[in-house]
């Protein structure tokens, strides 16, 4: 915004490492506002596809608002729990394919603490923006349920073969369920 209440574009372009060009285009108001209008609804969009597939799931549980309402302040930042997975597990699960989501408390440490989640690691956090795409937010969800219905995420301690008896920690991401009889003279937790 400019001293007269104006707006303007500036575009740089980069010809070499020695030479740039500037030019500044006006804007008028209505076409920042369109913008704008134009950014939320795409990140709107974006936030309903990842919540209608957290919503789904009985083992995701999200930090925040469920749904994104017409006067939702909510914006495309997506905090979430997996019953049975670390934060840091399922994000190292994702990294190897491409998808950068983060674990941890994001500056907030006092608010994951009172929320119950700072001892198992924080949270899981998705961050989109206006130039994401529902592609990328549905590729997300599919490995995402490839990820957690794979059964990943858990070491399974022991298994004494009876209904119940299987006791497991989510300590760390297992390449695959590892299912491993109980040593001998060990007693159950």
């Amino acid at each position: 915004v400019g001293p007269d209440d104006t707006f303007s574009l500036t575009i740089v372009g980069f010809h070499s490492s020695a030479s740039f060009t500037c030019e500044r285009i006006p804007l008028e108001r209505e076409q920042v506002e369109a913008a704008f209008t134009a950014i939320t609804a795409q990140e709107n969009t974006l936030v309903e596809r990842l919540l209608s597939w957290a919503n789904g799931r009985d083992d995701v549980h999200l930090v925040g608002q469920r749904e994104n309402t017409p006067a939702s302040t909510r914006i495309p930042t997506i905090a979430f729990t997996v019953d049975g997975w670390t934060p840091e597990a399922l994000c190292r699960e994702m990294d190897p394919k491409g998808i950068a989501i983060r674990h941890g408390d994001f500056h907030s440490r006092r608010l994951i603490e009172d929320l119950g989640l700072a001892e198992g690691g924080g949270v899981v956090r998705v961050s989109m923006v206006h130039y994401n795409t529902l592609e990328e937010v549905d590729r997300l969800t599919r490995e995402l349920d490839a990820v957690l219905d794979g059964g990943r995420g858990y070491e399974i301690l022991w298994d004494d073969g009876d209904e119940g008896e299987v006791r497991a920690a989510h300590v760390r991401a297992a390449p695959t369920p590892a299912r491993t009889a109980r040593p001998p003279g060990m007693a159950p937790p």
